[in-house]
């Protein structure tokens, strides 16, 4: 119930992106190995961020595997250009490729704009713990 308070009050009035982020969430709560938490941060009136924190259910050997921010529908995973390659989605319209530092792991935007978008950004979070696993 929390989740969905905070969704509803960090996304604003567009009553799309609210249900898109809301379905996202939900689909990733119904699975086992996967952890959606609050950002936390010290500048606002609730201590929290804008944004949820997607994690690997085991040990947090390297934080989130995405960042979600229920304001825009933007969700930043922790995926590279090489392994969007091996997905064979290199060419997808979905995907954003971020200009970060080498050393910032966050390389891919995926914004839930529909409910194709949807689809593949579960996809996407699905690889990032299966690579974050096996390192």
């Amino acid at each position: 119930m929390a989740l969905m308070k905070f969704i509803y009050g960090r996304a604003g009035k567009n009553d799309v992106r609210t249900f898109l982020t809301e379905r996202f969430v939900m689909r990733l709560l119904d699975e086992e190995d996967i952890v959606v938490a609050f950002g936390r941060s010290s500048k606002t009136f609730d201590g929290l961020a804008d944004y949820l924190m997607i994690r690997d259910d085991g040990p947090q050997r390297y934080g989130a595997v995405a960042y979600l921010r229920p304001s825009n529908g933007g969700m930043t995973v922790r995926l590279t250009p090489d392994d969007i390659e091996r997905l064979g989605e290199r060419n997808n319209p979905y995907i954003q490729y971020r200009n970060v530092a080498l050393t910032d792991p966050y390389k891919i935007n995926c914004p839930l704009a529909d409910e194709d978008a949807l689809n593949l950004a579960h996809e996407l979070v699905r690889a990032a713990l299966d690579i974050v696993r096996n390192e």
